[in-house]
């Protein structure tokens, strides 16, 4: 486990863009705002890569007012083996809790096909809980593997390939 973890901060660590999600400070207002947000009253924009396995994310929302709280998000993909979406999402601690999380992976999947999470590689039980809400999610088929937890948007014509990461 040492091993594990002195890798994963190394690897987080000499990625070029890391960087921690800022404080926003979350009023009543903007907890109303957020509680009423839909995967659909965002997107999820490609900002680049890091020319080998990561691709990094923004999100953007409908309501131009919240777009301050993306300073409060780090949204990337690191890109398995030139084919599988793994998550990576830090955010601040304010807004945590809020059902935010599950909204911006939903919002991606639908844009972008699938997202993949290995079982070495979620250790944070939030992270999990944010994947597992997305489980009975009528647009999604949910696959969970030895290796893992495939969510794929329902009809992905990639199906029978990708789940062979899982099985």
């Amino acid at each position: 486990m040492k091993d594990f973890i002195k890798k994963t901060l190394k690897e987080a660590l000499t990625m070029p863009s890391f960087d921690l999600p800022k404080k926003i400070n979350v009023d009543e207002d903007l907890l109303a705002k957020l509680k009423t947000l839909t995967w659909m009253d965002m997107s999820i924009d490609n900002t680049g890569d890091n020319g080998n396995d990561t691709l990094y994310f923004k999100i953007s929302f409908k309501d131009e007012t919240i777009d301050f709280i993306n300073d409060g998000i780090k949204f990337t993909i690191q890109l398995l083996f030139d084919t599988y979406y793994q998550p990576h999402m830090f955010m601040t601690e304010s807004l945590q809790g809020k059902g935010l999380g599950p909204k911006i992976l939903k919002s991606f999947i639908m844009d972008y096909g699938h997202l993949y999470a290995g079982n070495g590689r979620t250790v944070n039980e939030n992270a999990k809980k944010m994947l597992y809400s997305l489980k009975n999610d009528s647009d999604f088929e949910f696959i969970v593997g030895e290796r893992g937890v495939l969510i794929l948007k329902k009809d992905n014509p990639d199906r029978d390939s990708l789940i062979k990461i899982v099985t």
